[in-house]
C-alpha cells in the first residue's frame, strides 16, 4: 500500500505509475503491477458479538483474547474503476499496488520504480522459484454473494410477494444493483479463480452459477462448489431441487467437484433428526460428498452422523485427536473461521 499525505496543498490528478522492473537483462513488465486508489468506510456500530473482552481456550491449549474493534474509518474497497483522483492537504489517501507474476517468469530480485505526484520512489518484487496451483491444493468452499438478493425475497430492500415476482422486477428495471450486479458475475468468477477460491455458495438463495463453473473446469481452475444446503428437516419434496443439479452437474462433467453443504452449526440436539437425511442422501447420491459444520465434537465417532464424509469445525474448538480417529474411520476433518 502507498500512501499520499499532502502537506503543502491540495493534490490534483493524483495517480500511481510503474516502470518496468529489471533484474540484470531480464524484464518483469509494468503491465503486471496495477495501482488503484483505496475507497474509505466509516465503521460506526460495534458488531454484535458478545464474547468480547473473554478468553477463549482452544483443545490445542492456546489462549486468545478478544479485544472490541476501533470504530473510525478504514480502507477497504479497492476502486479499480477510477483513475487520476484529488487528494486534499491533511488526507491521506492509500493507493493498492498489486502485482501479478506470470506463469515462467524467472525467479529472482526485480527493480524499479513508482512514480506519484511528480516524485519517484524504488519498487523492488520479488519472484520467488516456484508456481501456485491453478486451484487451492486444500478443498474450499467459500460463499460468495453480492447483494442481489436475500433469503427473504426482498430485492434491492423492495419486498416480494414470490421469487418469481423478484426476477421480473430485476428483468424489468435495468438499473437496478441486483441487474447491474449479475451482469458482473463472469468478472467476479475470474477475479475469485485468480485468488484460487471457486465461485460458490452455500445457502439456498443462490444456486450453482453453471456457465462460471463450466468456464472455469475449461480453464482447469474448478475447485469444489455447492449443489444445495440442506438440514435435518428436508422432506421428500425438496429432494426435487437436488436430483435437477446433480444431473446438471452430471450433464456438465462438473460432478466430481460438487458437494452437498448442509446443517450449519446445528447443535447436538438436532443431530438424531438428521441421521435418516444423512442415509437418504448416501443412498441417491452416494458420488457426491456431505459436508457440514454442525457442532459434532466427534466428527462421526460417536454420534449418528457417521455417514456425513467432511467435517469443518470452527477453528477454535478443533480437536486433533479426534480428527485423528474421524480420519482412520475414512472422513475428512478440515477447520475454518468466522465473524
Amino acid at each position: 500500500q502507498l500512501l499520499v499525505a499532502p502537506t503543502e496543498g491540495d493534490l490534483k490528478g493524483v495517480k500511481v505509475t510503474v516502470s518496468d522492473l529489471w533484474n540484470g537483462d531480464v524484464r518483469f513488465a509494468a503491465t503486471n503491477v496495477a495501482a488503484h486508489a483505496l475507497g474509505y468506510v466509516e465503521m460506526k456500530i460495534m458488531p454484535d458479538y458478545t464474547h468480547w473482552s473473554t478468553q477463549v481456550t482452544p483443545s490445542n491449549t492456546l489462549v486468545r483474547v478478544s479485544r472490541p474493534p476501533v470504530l473510525g474509518w478504514y480502507p477497504d474497497p479497492i476502486l479499480d474503476f477510477l483513475g487520476a483522483i484529488d487528494v486534499a492537504k491533511g488526507d491521506v489517501q492509500g493507493f493498492w499496488l498489486s502485482v501479478r507474476c506470470p506463469v515462467g517468469q524467472p525467479a529472482g530480485t526485480y527493480r524499479g520504480t513508482v512514480e506519484v505526484a511528480g516524485e519517484r520512489f524504488p519498487l523492488t518484487v520479488r519472484v520467488n522459484d516456484f508456481t501456485l496451483p491453478a486451484v487451492a491444493p486444500v478443498p474450499m468452499n467459500i460463499a460468495f454473494k453480492p447483494g442481489w438478493r436475500d433469503p427473504m425475497l426482498s430485492v434491492d430492500g423492495i419486498r416480494s410477494e414470490t421469487y418469481e415476482q423478484g426476477e421480473r422486477r430485476i428483468r424489468e428495471n435495468r438499473d437496478c444493483a441486483a441487474y447491474l450486479a449479475r451482469q458482473q458475475t463472469h468478472a467476479w468468477a475470474q477475479f475469485l479463480a485468480d485468488r484460487l477460491i471457486t465461485i460458490d455458495y452455500l445457502y439456498p438463495s443462490v444456486g450453482p452459477r453453471w456457465e462460471e463453473l463450466v468456464q472455469l473446469k475449461r480453464e482447469g481452475r474448478l475447485g469444489a462448489f455447492n449443489l444445495a444446503y440442506w438440514n435435518q428437516n428436508v422432506k421428500d419434496d425438496w429432494f426435487k431441487l437436488p436430483r435437477e443439479r446433480y444431473a446438471k452437474a452430471r450433464e456438465l462433467g462438473l460432478l466430481d467437484h460438487a458437494v452437498f453443504y448442509g446443517m450449519d452449526e446445528i447443535p447436538p440436539e438436532r443431530f438424531g433428526a438428521a441421521a435418516d437425511v444423512v442415509a437418504r442422501f448416501k443412498r441417491e447420491f452416494p458420488d457426491v460428498p456431505l459436508v457440514t459444520t454442525c457442532k459434532d465434537k466427534s466428527y462421526g465417532c460417536d454420534s449418528a452422523l457417521s455417514g456425513i464424509d467432511v467435517f469443518i469445525p470452527v477453528n477454535e474448538v478443533y480437536n486433533p485427536t479426534n480428527a485423528a480417529r474421524a480420519r482412520a474411520e475414512g472422513r475428512k476433518v478440515g477447520w475454518y473461521n468466522c465473524g
